[in-house]
């Protein structure tokens, strides 16, 4: 009887190691899903950080190549006033001496003979020097700005007016013979000669 007691015993706590055991190998089981289920949501998250600084970082660099864009043309825009004020009379807003003078040599180098030349005519206001001394310089820079604007008005399509001196101002009348300039001249002279500027007090002023 004792030694089946014993047999009995020895079954038991070999049962009791099984059960341990396989209570063991569940509770790695478990474990070893838990700690997969954790590496995969670290992987998630990384991706998703990954994800998002690729959509942080492509935002910021649109916006910086839009800023970039931006940056350029408000540099062309500067450029492009720059040159043009450059190329301009700052009174009379016509083209300035420097600026007809390049023009003119280029008309000049495209010349082909039996196509037509480039007349050039050379107008100034009568005793300017009298307007400014009587009536002042601002109303002597209003009789300029004047007469720019009324040559301005008797151009042709591809004709020229610059301001060359104090009160000179030239005329360039590409594919114009002798003829043609004597009829320009006649319009200026009319134009001019019907133009009136009104000084302080309301005098008008002739040209």
């Amino acid at each position: 009887a004792q030694l089946a007691l014993q047999r009995d015993n020895a079954s038991e706590q070999r049962q009791s190691g099984r059960t341990a055991l396989e209570n063991a190998r569940q509770a790695l089981q478990i474990e070893l899903l838990q700690e997969q289920a954790r590496v995969r949501s670290l992987e998630a998250e990384r991706q998703q950080r990954e994800q998002r600084n690729e959509r942080v970082g492509f935002l910021l660099l649109i916006v910086g190549l839009a800023l970039v864009a931006v940056i350029v043309l408000w540099r062309l825009r500067d450029l492009r006033r720059f040159r043009e004020l450059s190329n301009r009379d700052g009174l009379t807003a016509v083209a300035n001496r420097r600026f007809i003078f390049e023009q003119l040599k280029v008309l000049l180098a495209g010349l082909v003979p039996g196509r037509g030349g480039v007349s050039i005519m050379l107008i100034d206001v009568d005793d300017f020097k009298t307007i400014n001394d009587r009536y002042g310089h601002p109303v002597g820079d209003r009789v300029l700005q004047a007469t720019a604007a009324a040559l301005s008005e008797i151009l042709r399509p591809g004709d020229r007016i610059a301001r060359v001196g104090g009160e000179e101002f030239m005329l360039v009348l590409p594919r114009t013979d002798q003829d043609g300039a004597a009829r320009v001249a006649d319009r200026a002279r009319e134009t001019l000669e019907a133009l009136r500027v009104t000084a302080d007090g309301g005098r008008d002023i002739t040209i």
